[in-house]
């Protein structure tokens, strides 16, 4: 390719406006379709036994992971509730700073509870 060549192109913008905005409109369609309820990463140090017993040979051990999280967890928060006589508070974004804060509060105040 020479000089010549090279100043005698000219942008794609001016030769096809049309295409520029149909490679816009086809990246957006590209890839997956965005979750309803995105997933949230959390990074995690586990026992090496506790991940080998739930991945193994077997696919999909996060699922699973998953499940045993969403049953120990969330099922008793409810029962939590219930026993409180309140609906269970929407899940949020907690830091560990914070849940440990939480904890702390909660043991200060069943150990200064009057006993009967």
């Amino acid at each position: 390719m020479t000089r010549e060549d090279f100043n005698g192109m000219r942008p794609i913008a001016e030769i096809d406006p049309g295409g520029i905005e149909a490679m816009t409109e086809f990246r957006r369609q590209v890839g997956r379709p965005k979750a309803a309820s995105p997933k949230a990463h959390i990074g995690l140090r586990l026992a090496a036994e506790a991940v080998e017993s739930n991945q193994g040979d077997r696919p999909r051990y996060n699922a699973r992971v998953e499940q045993a999280w969403r049953e120990t967890f969330l099922t008793s928060a409810a029962r939590r509730a219930a026993k409180a006589g309140r609906m269970p508070e929407p899940a949020g974004p907690v830091t560990a700073r914070q849940a440990a804060k939480g904890a702390a509060g909660k043991r200060k105040a069943r150990s200064s509870a009057p006993k009967s």
